[in-house]
């Protein structure tokens, strides 16, 4: 059974959209085309969450209301190599971390990606 390498990254920071594209291309060394940012292994998407409830953020579970969400795919999945892969996943976490953007993944290999530390 192939691994299923999608992830969906909820993102809250104050940031405006062209903003978060702008760090994640850096992030990434990747290219903005329209509302996606792509590199050789992956396309990010970047979406204005319809459900973004700034009340409700700190609710358990929150994060599902943050006011942005990526959804991250390979590529060329028959190309793509899952450590690589993975690891600049966890390298894009970090830096939005380290920007202050809150930021928490959901996906099959979350248990194998970099934990914010607070």
């Amino acid at each position: 059974m192939e691994e299923d390498l999608y992830c969906k990254v909820y993102v809250d920071g104050n940031y405006e959209c062209s903003d978060l594209m702008t760090l994640i291309a850096e992030a990434i060394n990747g290219n903005i085309l329209l509302r996606v940012v792509e590199n050789k292994l992956f396309n990010v998407t970047v979406f204005k969450n319809e459900d973004y409830d700034k009340d409700r953020i700190a609710e358990v579970g929150g994060f599902v209301f943050f006011p942005y969400y990526l959804e991250i795919e390979p590529n060329d999945e028959t190309s793509v190599i899952s450590a690589e892969y993975k690891s600049l996943v966890g390298d894009l976490l970090e830096t939005l971390w380290k920007a202050g953007a809150d930021a928490v993944v959901a996906c099959d290999f979350e248990d194998e990606l970099p934990k914010k530390v607070a």
